[in-house]
């Protein structure tokens, strides 16, 4: 089945997860009665129906509060929670709510700033310095969560996200969502393109690979959610990497094939974005679910910038390589290297640059950091298995400098 099937649906996914989980029927019974399968099995399917009349959206359970910003203070602001959600309530294309809400950011030229991702790539100091501009708002804290696939949606929860678009915000402004994970969604690339067909500006921060695979290990090491060696990680994660790796060979391959991209997307989805992140939510340690963090599927960022594209056009999506912003608190003049780098993002956005701007810390500074030290990459990794991750993204990479022309230190550009 494809994204184009009101049937698409990871439920096989999930019998697999079962067997490996090796569940009696009670045990079965009991996941569903939680809302557990309801939720997982009928929120990505009705979220994959039809097409673009009938495209559904996601909303995730975890956002507690809804978004939205005190406009004037600047100051983030949380409307009521909403209640517990009905588990059948999934497909809003059964409301009329659906259908006004998209004629009224259509109708108030509202539009939305995405930093989509990568995670672990400085999307959050890249929040802190685009909100700097008068004309960036923030929707609520930095990551909404809204469009996660692992969701449910009912009017309460679409209502609270809309809300902030009701603001009275000068003309030209934009809100921000800073996000990191939608990057790698399938279905966030089409839910936001059905809500915003114009007005949507995706930035996305894309890092070396192999570091930003350290760095996301090293945090969930830091947590205390990673026991394995960043080896050992890495190796138990190369077979899911390496089909992934030919998912993208496969989707590029396809550009002029739509029903092929469309299989290939509902593929990806399920491989290398829903099931990694469902086998964490059931509580599978990181040893018995080898693929669980998806440090290496994260880091395919060219099949993910390509399904953005594809859902939103060329001109929708800014790449920024998260090394030139790190670059920028080791140069000289750090204050004209921060103009230097941001000023390509406002003009992307159609905002004036901004000639003063205030540096904000960098994950090293940052006060929720753990209380375990960093660890170094080259104490951590040993060659053979830098050899072989090197072997899953050089594919990626590749693509990265075709599509836009930068180059990370220490990959090649042209094949």
């Amino acid at each position: 089945s494809h994204f184009g099937s009101a049937e698409w649906t990871i439920m096989p996914s999930f019998v697999e997860l079962l067997k490996e989980m090796h569940v009696s029927r009670g045990l079965f019974l009991v996941l569903a009665l939680c809302q557990v399968l309801p939720s997982w099995s009928l929120s990505v399917g009705a979220a994959l129906s039809a097409s673009t009349s009938t495209t559904a959206l996601h909303v995730g359970r975890e956002t507690a509060s809804a978004p939205g910003t005190d406009v004037q203070s600047g100051e983030d602001h949380k409307l009521p929670a909403c209640p517990e959600t009905d588990p059948t309530v999934l497909n809003l294309m059964s409301s009329s709510l659906a259908e006004e809400a998209k004629v009224s950011v259509l109708a108030g030229g509202r539009a939305l700033v995405l930093l989509a991702g990568e995670q672990k790539a400085g999307s959050t100091e890249l929040f802190q310095l685009l909100t700097q501009h008068p004309q960036l708002h923030r929707a609520g804290k930095k990551e909404l969560h809204f469009w996660d696939t692992n969701a449910e949606i009912d009017d309460c929860r679409l209502k609270t996200y809309l809300a902030m678009f009701s603001e009275a915000l000068p003309e030209g402004s934009r809100f921000v969502d800073g996000t990191p994970d939608l990057l790698c969604d399938p279905v966030a690339a089409r839910n936001t393109a059905w809500l915003f067909p114009t007005g949507l500006r995706v930035v996305a921060s894309i890092r070396d690979p192999i570091e930003r695979a350290f760095a996301d290990w090293d945090m969930h090491r830091r947590k205390g959610q990673e026991t394995r060696t960043f080896n050992e990680a890495m190796i138990q994660e190369l077979p899911t990497a390496m089909e992934c790796a030919d998912m993208e060979d496969r989707y590029f391959k396809n550009q002029q094939n739509s029903s092929a991209l469309d299989e290939i997307e509902a593929d990806f989805h399920s491989k290398c974005r829903m099931s990694l992140r469902h086998r964490c939510v059931f509580g599978l340690g990181p040893n018995s679910s080898p693929a669980c963090k998806g440090y290496l599927a994260k880091g395919m960022a060219a099949i993910q910038i390509q399904i953005w594209r594809r859902h939103h056009g060329n001109d929708a999506i800014k790449v920024v390589r998260s090394e030139d912003y790190f670059a920028t608190s080791r140069a000289q003049d750090t204050h004209g290297a921060l103009v230097n780098f941001s000023s390509p993002i406002f003009s992307f956005l159609g905002l004036e640059p901004l000639s003063t701007i205030r540096s904000v810390a960098t994950g090293n500074g940052r006060s929720h950091d753990f209380d375990k030290p960093r660890s170094n990459i080259n104490d951590e990794l040993n060659v053979e298995v830098r050899r072989k991750m090197r072997q899953v993204f050089r594919g990626t990479m590749t693509r990265l400098f075709d599509m836009t022309g930068l180059v990370w230190s220490g990959w090649l550009g042209p094949r």
